[in-house]
């Protein structure tokens, strides 16, 4: 299971260098983006992490969320998705771009047809999804989802842990990074 994760993370390092700009973009006005991602955590974990930006890049929220056994890396992505969708309904958030590092998982979520150990997953996701107002899925490379990847590597330290308007210290610099070119 660990080549795997290593194999999707080195794909996504490989689709990242052919990007011209790996910056994190601001979302259209009016919107926010929700930026999410999934990983291995601790020793033997699974973690989730979240943050929620507005159209001018500015910190609203950010989530963790953290599992006690080491997950698929495509079905950890999928529970990621479908852990963001959840928050998103219950803080009543709308007008939100939701952005994955996981192109597998923007694939699968198109057609979760083919993907039949996700669909009941997926099905989860779309039914969250009908309960929100202007909804996007889009991929991003690794380098422009940087501050969800920390908070999921971290979710061990803060497990089910929600920051309202001040981010966690720890992420401060990939924050700053993402506005430094």
């Amino acid at each position: 299971m660990r080549s795997e994760w290593l194999s999707h993370q080195s794909h996504n390092s490989i689709a990242t260098s052919r990007n011209s700009d790996p910056t994190w973009k601001t979302p259209p006005a009016g919107f926010m983006k929700l930026n999410f991602d999934a990983g291995w955590a601790g020793e033997q974990g699974t973690g989730f992490g979240l943050v929620v930006r507005d159209d001018k890049g500015e910190f609203q929220v950010a989530a963790t969320h953290y599992e006690e056994y080491r997950m698929d890396p495509l079905l950890a992505e999928a529970v990621s998705f479908r852990w963001a969708l959840n928050m998103a309904v219950s803080w009543e958030l709308d007008h939100l771009n939701f952005s994955s590092d996981c192109q597998q998982l923007v694939k699968a979520f198109q057609s979760p047809n083919d993907f039949p150990s996700l669909k009941h997953i997926l099905l989860d996701c779309q039914q969250l999804v009908d309960s929100l107002n202007n909804f996007s899925l889009l991929f991003e490379y690794r380098q422009t989802n940087r501050v969800a990847h920390a908070l999921a590597a971290e979710s061990f330290l803060y497990q089910d842990c929600v920051w309202w308007g001040d981010p966690p210290l720890d992420i401060l610099l990939h924050l700053a990074a993402d506005f430094s070119n």
